[in-house]
C-alpha cells in the first residue's frame, strides 16, 4: 500500500510539474499562494498555521521568493 501511494504521488508531482512548468512554481509555493489569494493580507502567523509551517525562517525565506 505505501509503495503504490509513494508511486501516485510521484506521479501527481510530475504533472504538476509539467504543467507549471513555464512559470517555475513549486508545490509548497503554490500551497502560500492559494491562501493568500483567498484572503489578502493573511497575517504570517495565520499563513503558517494554514499551511501547516510552523518555522519562520523557512516562512520567510518562501516569501522572500
Amino acid at each position: 500500500m505505501g509503495y503504490a501511494l509513494r508511486r501516485a504521488q510521484l506521479l501527481v508531482f510530475q504533472d504538476f510539474t509539467g504543467t507549471i512548468a513555464s512559470i517555475a512554481l513549486r508545490p509548497v509555493q503554490l500551497s502560500l499562494l492559494l491562501p493568500i489569494g483567498r484572503s489578502p493580507g493573511l497575517a504570517q502567523t495565520r499563513l503558517g498555521n494554514v499551511t501547516r509551517n510552523q518555522e519562520s525562517t523557512n516562512m520567510i525565506r518562501l516569501l522572500d521568493e
